[in-house]
């Protein structure tokens, strides 16, 4: 089987992890029972939890920050990538 990268944007808290505020967020799919290995060594899950974005450092020299900010400005401002684009710095 292929190595699998997944990305889940999750627009809303209702849907982000309580307990864990990052940003970005490894998930590890796993047996229900013990011991709890790894079900799917191939697939990568990763979660980014948009709602939290203004609560890290902005960062625009990291590419991965300024996609959050352009996902989040058009999710939650209803902006337009070329809107975005447009702002300053």
């Amino acid at each position: 089987m292929p190595f699998i990268p997944a990305i889940n944007i999750f627009g809303h808290t209702s849907n982000c992890r309580n307990e864990n505020k990052e940003l970005l967020q490894s998930i590890h799919l796993v047996y229900d029972k013990e011991p709890r290995n790894v079900a799917i060594r191939q697939l990568s899950v990763f979660n980014i939890q948009l709602p939290y974005l203004n609560s890290v450092r902005e960062e625009l020299s990291n590419p991965f920050y300024c996609w959050c900010r352009l996902l989040y400005e058009m999710h939650f401002n209803n902006r337009l990538p070329a809107e975005i684009y447009a702002m300053e710095p």
